[in-house]
């Protein structure tokens, strides 16, 4: 009954940041970065998985190619008294870099919305507020046209 409740949640939190993008078609090949991971370390394997049994070619990004399309996977959490409430210098200069190499992008916060503010207002922006599994799913429904993201941005960037 909980995975089935949080899975309803997630499902009308996920909310568009930045302009809406259109679904990603079946079989399309993707590229993938999750900027503060490396691809064995990567929080997002559902979502991945989720998007590959959807059919899409999933793949990492490697950092030389110019992907057709790129999904920026960002699972930046706020920190108490940090000071960090976004992805660090390192992990944003490794986003931009990407994202200015794609044909066509689309970046997806499982974290904190303000990790958005880390990306030209142009890419169409995706947040989840969460990193949970019924989240990640959440939100490869959204970019494969499953869902529709209903949900509202608590905060403006």
């Amino acid at each position: 009954a909980h995975r089935r409740v949080a899975a309803q949640l997630a499902e009308v939190a996920v909310a568009w940041a930045r302009p809406q993008a259109r679904p990603v078609a079946k079989g399309q090949a993707v590229a993938y970065l999750e900027p503060e991971n490396q691809p064995a370390d990567w929080e997002g394997t559902t979502f991945v998985e989720t998007l590959r049994a959807a059919g899409l070619n999933v793949e990492p990004y490697g950092g030389q190619e110019a992907p057709e399309l790129l999904i920026v996977g960002v699972f930046s959490r706020p920190h108490a008294y940090s000071g960090k409430i976004g992805l660090g210098e390192e992990e944003t200069v490794r986003a931009q870099a990407a994202l200015k190499k794609a044909k066509d992008a689309r970046v997806v916060s499982f974290g904190t919305p303000f990790a958005v503010r880390s990306f030209a207002s142009s890419v169409p922006a995706l947040c989840t507020f969460s990193g949970i599994e019924a989240s990640q799913k959440a939100a490869a429904k959204v970019l494969l046209g499953q869902l529709e993201a209903k949900g509202r941005m608590p905060v403006s960037l």
